[in-house]
């Protein structure tokens, strides 16, 4: 992934033994989006010396950076900050599983908001279902209303979750 004007995006990846996840993200995310992407950098906590090397030969372009213990994914992203020199930064998790091109449209979004800092794609379930992953600030009501909780898989529309756990498709919400 050669550096060049288009290519304004580093994306980091925080791993912890999800090898094939992992591999399934970054086939997708190279093919829908390799044009936009400068360098992607992989922290894996944890790391496989037999898997590392697998990923390596396998995709040659990322940035690999082998980690002994379980830094876990703060410590791991901001690992992957240091490393990165982009104008954007995209945050994945290895198990994202890019559908369609985005980065064209949040690179058009952070031009013509100059205000915005952070955007975030609608995040889907297995079952093709909006995932809550807006939340309020965590508190008590997180334990026995948050995204995992047993409540909230049990009713997962009851009004104190869907307070705690925003649900809304807010794609068409005008930014402020």
């Amino acid at each position: 992934m050669a550096d060049d004007v288009t290519r304004q995006f580093d994306v980091i990846i925080v791993n912890y033994k999800a090898y094939r996840e992992l591999s399934i993200c970054l086939e997708g995310l190279i093919t829908l989006e390799g044009r936009l992407i400068r360098k992607i950098i992989v922290v894996d906590n944890e790391s496989d010396p037999v898997t590392v090397s697998r990923l390596k030969a396998q995709f040659k372009g990322i940035d690999l950076l082998p980690i002994r213990t379980n830094l876990g994914f703060a410590r791991g992203v901001n690992l992957g900050l240091k490393q990165s020199k982009a104008r954007y930064i995209l945050i994945l998790n290895p198990d994202t599983r890019p559908k369609t091109p985005f980065l064209h449209k949040a690179q058009s979004l952070f031009a013509s908001c100059p205000d915005v800092a952070v955007i975030g794609p609608r995040i889907e379930d297995k079952d093709g279902g909006l995932q809550g992953s807006g939340r309020l600030d965590p508190g008590l009501h997180t334990a026995f209303f948050g995204r995992t909780s047993a409540i909230t898989r049990l009713f997962p529309r009851n009004p104190l979750t869907r307070k705690n756990v925003l649900l809304e498709d807010t794609e068409q919400a005008p930014i402020s």
